[in-house]
């Protein structure tokens, strides 16, 4: 597999040491709001190899951490993130939770979540500014803005696919498609033909959301990557085998 060879630019897309990375969820939005740079530091504090967060891009064209495109369910604001300049929203800016991680955890990875369409070269030049991009991985479910990422720059890039019983050829079709160096897959059934098939194309399976332990087990059971988890403490103290809890919500 080309990816797991000696010099291979992103090694953090694969497993270590025989277990999945673990990417707290927006953070630990178990013990902390989503998405917030509070969130993002407890998960990595926990000893999160990373954090997944969710990018949108504000009137003023700076991108900010929300999942959704409004601020309803968040902040019972009915406003969408995109009728607003940044300074307008409350939530964190890119630029201000890169300084902030880099600054606590700066070998921490980064799973940036692109929820639409943001200009690659403005990404990279915010990247090179706070740290450079090793370490970072760019996803979303928007098959363009994959392919995009992927042709015009250097980045790590993973394609998500919300489909529990995405099938191996169909996995591959996708690869052949929009050749991602990732395919991210909520909780799929077919987990152990994905991984084989995924891993022979020398691709990594990433898979979200999961907070069960039994599927954190399971998971790595089939050789997943990377798991991604509202409970990340709790993910990488089951996995590691030591078998506490790291505290309320994390």
């Amino acid at each position: 597999m080309q990816s797991r060879l000696t010099g291979d630019p992103y090694p953090w897309l694969w497993a270590q040491d025989g277990r999945p990375r673990v990417y707290g969820h927006r953070g630990a939005p178990r013990a902390h709001p989503e998405n917030s740079i509070a969130g993002f530091l407890a998960a990595l504090d926990n000893g999160a190899d990373g954090i997944e967060l969710d990018i949108r891009v504000s009137r003023d064209h700076i991108p900010v951490i929300s999942h959704d495109p409004t601020l309803r369910r968040t902040h019972g604001e009915n406003i969408p993130i995109n009728s607003q300049p940044a300074r307008h929203l409350p939530v964190p800016r890119l630029d201000e939770t890169l300084a902030a991680i880099r600054q606590a955890h700066p070998k921490r990875h980064l799973d940036i979540e692109l929820k639409e369409p943001y200009p690659p070269d403005r990404l990279l030049g915010l990247l090179d500014r706070l740290g450079g991009t090793h370490g970072v991985t760019v996803t979303s479910f928007d098959e363009a803005i994959v392919t995009t990422y992927r042709k015009e720059t250097g980045l790590a890039v993973g394609l998500l696919v919300d489909d529990r019983r995405l099938l191996a050829k169909e996995a591959a079709q996708l690869v052949d498609k929009h050749d991602p160096h990732v395919v991210g897959v909520r909780n799929p059934v077919f987990l152990g033909s994905l991984s084989d098939t995924l891993h022979d194309a020398g691709r990594a399976l990433w898979v979200w959301t999961l907070n069960r332990r039994a599927h954190m087990q399971r998971a790595a059971r089939f050789a997943a990557d990377a798991i991604i988890t509202d409970l990340p403490g709790t993910a990488v103290h089951l996995l590691d085998g030591k078998g506490t809890h790291p505290g309320p919500g994390l």
